[in-house]
């Protein structure tokens, strides 16, 4: 299913353990509480995609657009981030992000002042 067309998709609860989506288009796909563990999603566009509890263990999202994205309570436990763009994500965690792995390349939201002081 690499470059799949799948704006939209209703993919809620959906097992994808291992899919190959790589240069997926997901725009405002609906991928709550989705099992994507190990999922290729290289390249992949999730604008708005909602991935709120989703588990994304060991999923590559390298470089991938996740722009406006849901990712409250989602798992990024030793999710590839390398690359990608979560400057405008939400829902997003310091502590989802440091069980993620980064790199210089990675597009983080700017950390707020609150965050800061705990």
């Amino acid at each position: 299913m690499s470059e799949a067309h799948l704006q939209t998709a209703n993919l809620k609860d959906a097992i994808l353990v291992e899919a190959h989506l790589q240069g997926a288009d997901l725009f405002r796909a609906n991928l709550q509480r989705a099992d994507l563990r190990g999922a290729n999603l290289q390249d992949a566009r999730l604008i708005q995609a909602q991935l709120q509890d989703a588990n994304l263990e060991e999923t590559d999202l390298m470089w991938a657009d996740l722009t406006e994205a849901n990712l409250k309570n989602a798992n990024l436990d030793g999710t590839y981030l390398q690359g990608a763009d979560l400057r405008r994500a939400v829902g997003l965690s310091q502590e989802q992000i440091a069980q993620a792995i980064t790199d210089e390349n990675t597009l983080l939201p700017p950390v707020s002042p609150q965050s800061r002081c705990r």
